[in-house]
């Protein structure tokens, strides 16, 4: 395929992806001159389709010195071709040379009823042929017709509206052929150059620079006709099925052109007849994409031979800069080994409601192995696979499904052994690396915007930039690669922390379709350096803060910060709180109505969190406060589980005890630590945190429980509400607003105030005052 040499220049100024070494692909939406409407890509056309050998017909409308007329009646039509073929029309068979007969050119336009052109000697430049092209620059009104036929022996129908697009080429053209209806509708076909090879008893169709869909109908013979055959234009023998419409060239060759040799020819065609969207740039939103090419330096190009398949520019422009649309489409790449380690970023959006819409895919082997294919997996998300899909074939990465309608910057390393996926920024993995290696015997195809040819998934939505690296990527060259893809498609990327605890928290927010501030990172990363600093990092089993940025889902407000004693030792809970009935509104980051707000009826969090799980002995649960049970019923649950008799819970105004507040993991009152008397209230901004003693604020507070037992049975702790199984599930709901929660081991009086004061240092930092 011809190449443009500016291609493989590096840009003048700016980060460059060919800076860090090992690029092996890279497709690039917004450099609109790797963008081709057709899948020959850029195409420097002939000047005269005679410099190509093997032309051995060559009928040209606009050259009147071939041309003999009177009256505007066409009588003769010489050959250009050193084959001199000579055709003739008399009387009513004259076609008419109107001056604006195609696309305002001069053309030759056949009446559909009586003209035709028919050769004075017989044609043989066809006979016996193993290979051929021919094309033909036509418009059909309508009607069942012939552009041109070689008939009897040589080659025969060439455009034969039938309904549809045939071509055959021998005389058993009424049972052997293709057909396509791809460029045709019932027995028209618009103004454009046409064109079929005949090679290896195979016939290929290409209308508007496009490869057609076709239809094989018996058997295509090997060899084309001989005897002493008549060339035909405009008709089939010179009684029927003639053609109603221009006939501005026709041009035929004795052996099969390359696709890069007949798009050289398509292209003088285009440019001489006002035929658009042949072998042109795609600059405009909707402009088909039949090549993406490969900027590495490598060739990789993309491409698409079929019109119907090609992705388009996108209307909707990714930080002003082109993206392509894809729905049904797809292009492809040349066959390629990719072996070893890589590392793959792709810059995109997925409309995809539904599982199963892959971005990129290297092609199947005959063991269904491949070297490694990303994109949005089933119902994980981003993710990668190598050299197979199958448990155990691969190492592998996945991310939730969140991802599948965020514009992203995605990324996969895949080494021997594991795969690690990113998004944004951050790391995303939710299932381990499997066994496996990143290798393939043999080379395959790629493919972009589907998994494969048959009846595999397509991607639904847009795709802006793909790059491939081998071998992978180190830290550092993945975040200087990030940042440049998040500042050039306007994508804010995940930030980046020095917290172990913090950083892992950002990233499954990402990975959970959530977003978070700079600003918010810096106050988790803090946080989590004050508990580490104060030795109390092991007594928390799930602690979320309620924060990240707002969206419909709350997905930042609904990942926990920690999820068991450790980062690397046993989590608790889900990887997300359930929320119940919470929406958008009833959450804010910052101010003095931060954190999530209860209804006192309806609203409820799950946190997975059994209470069973939990020491009888060495248990707390915690919560800050932003507004109170503004209700005076006797059971206000801030969180806990209840099967009669045991319980394990923080409840708040409870009047028949004539406590404000108390916690117990016990079935008698006598067992509960707890404060006040209930004409007492509890302050906004309150830290309550207990058991075995009761505290407020980091100060003990109140009486302290005397004994406590285990809960026997499995059931989830729940916030802003009582998890009561036997009752139907969530009961004795609160309408307080809380900002954060914790649930855990025990804590000294001096590791409460620890506590608190982290929590009031984190408030203080979000401006939740």
């Amino acid at each position: 395929m011809p190449m443009s040499p500016r291609l493989l220049r590096p840009r003048a100024t700016g980060f460059d992806p060919r800076s860090i070494s090992g690029l092996a692909l890279w497709l690039d939406a917004a450099d609109s001159s790797t963008l081709y409407t057709t899948d020959a890509g850029p195409v420097t056309a002939v000047s005269a389709p005679t410099e190509i050998s093997g032309c051995v017909l060559w009928m040209d409308g606009a050259d009147n010195a071939t041309i003999t007329a009177s009256g505007g009646l066409v009588s003769q039509w010489t050959d250009k071709s050193a084959t001199a073929a000579v055709l003739t029309a008399s009387g009513s068979a004259r076609p008419t040379l109107s001056s604006t007969g195609f696309n305002s050119r001069q053309a030759l336009v056949f009446n559909g009823t009586s003209t035709n052109m028919a050769s004075v000697s017989p044609y043989t430049a066809t006979n016996g042929l193993s290979a051929m092209t021919r094309i033909a620059v036509c418009q059909n009104v309508s009607g069942n017709s012939v552009v041109a036929r070689v008939f009897n022996g040589g080659s025969d129908m060439f455009v034969n509206m039938n309904g549809s697009w045939r071509s055959a080429v021998d005389a058993t053209s009424g049972t052997n052929f293709v057909n396509s209806a791809s460029f045709s509708n019932s027995n028209t076909l618009p103004a454009g150059v046409y064109a079929d090879v005949f090679s290896s008893a195979t016939i290929t169709q290409y209308g508007l620079g496009s490869a057609a869909t076709v239809t094989v109908n018996g058997t295509i013979p090997a060899t084309t006709g001989t005897g002493t055959p008549t060339l035909h234009v405009g008709s089939n023998i010179g009684v029927n099925f003639f053609w109603n419409g221009p006939i501005a060239e026709v041009i035929y060759f004795n052996r099969a052109l390359t696709r890069a040799e007949l798009s050289r020819v398509e292209s003088y065609l285009a440019a001489k007849w006002g035929i658009s969207g042949v072998h042109a740039p795609a600059t405009a939103t909707n402009d088909p994409v039949g090549a993406w090419l490969d900027k590495s330096g490598n060739g990789r190009h993309a491409t698409q031979a079929t019109g119907t398949s090609r992705p388009t520019i996108s209307a909707t422009a990714l930080n002003g800069k082109k993206q392509l649309g894809l729905i049904s489409q797809h292009l492809r790449g040349p066959s390629t080994a990719w072996n070893g380690s890589a590392t793959i970023y792709w810059v995109g959006r997925t409309g995809q409601a539904t599982a199963g819409a892959m971005v990129f895919h290297d092609g199947f082997t005959g063991d269904q192995s491949q070297a490694f294919h990303t994109g949005w997996l089933n119902t994980q998300g981003v993710g990668a696979y190598g050299n197979g899909w199958n448990a155990g074939n691969a190492p592998r990465a996945e991310s939730p499904s969140a991802w599948r309608a965020a514009d992203i910057v995605a990324g996969v390393t895949l080494s021997t052994t594991e795969a690690v996926a990113r998004v944004n920024g951050a790391a995303v993995n939710t299932v381990a690396a499997l066994a496996g290696t990143l290798s393939q015997a043999s080379a395959a195809q790629f493919y972009v915007g589907r998994d494969g040819d048959g009846t595999w998934t397509n991607l639904n939505g847009s795709l802006a930039e793909i790059l491939i690296y081998q071998p992978a990527l180190s830290a550092s060259q993945r975040t200087r690669l990030e940042r440049h893809l998040g500042a050039k498609w306007g994508i804010t990327l995940a930030p980046q922390v020095s917290n172990a605890d913090a950083q892992d928290w950002i990233n499954r927010v990402y990975a959970n379709g959530g977003t978070v501030s700079a600003t918010t990172a810096t106050a988790v990363n803090t946080f989590c350096n004050d508990i580490e600093n104060a030795g109390i990092r092991d007594r928390f089993y799930r602690l979320n803060l309620f924060c990240g940025n707002s969206d419909a889902s709350l997905n930042a407000v609904r990942t926990p910060l920690f999820r068991g004693p450790s980062l690397g030792g046993t989590q608790y809970g889900g990887t997300t709180d359930a929320i119940a009935n919470f929406v958008q509104g009833d959450y804010a980051e910052t101010g003095a109505s931060s954190g999530l707000k209860g209804n006192g009826t309806t609203k409820s969090l799950n946190t997975g969190v059994n209470a069973n799980a939990l020491i009888a002995s060495d248990s707390h649960m915690g919560f800050g406060l932003r507004e109170t049970q503004t209700g005076a019923a006797a059971f206000r649950t801030l969180g806990g589980a209840f099967i009669s008799p045991n319980t394990f819970e923080m409840s708040a105004r409870r009047g028949d005890t004539n406590r404000n507040c108390f916690f117990t993991r016990s079935s008698t009152a006598s067992d509960q630590a707890g404060e006040g008397v209930q004409s007492a209230s509890l302050a906004v901004g309150d830290v309550l945190m207990a058991y075995p003693a009761f505290y407020r604020n980091g100060v003990q507070s109140g009486v302290a429980a005397t004994t406590s037992q285990n809960y026997p049975s499995a059931h989830s702790i729940f916030v802003f509400a009582l998890n009561g199984p036997s009752f139907g599930g969530a009961i004795n709901q609160t309408d307080a607003r809380i900002n954060w929660y914790s649930i855990g081991l025990s804590m000294t009086a001096a590791q409460a105030l620890s506590f608190y004061n982290a929590t009031a240092a984190f408030n203080s930092s979000l401006s939740r005052t």
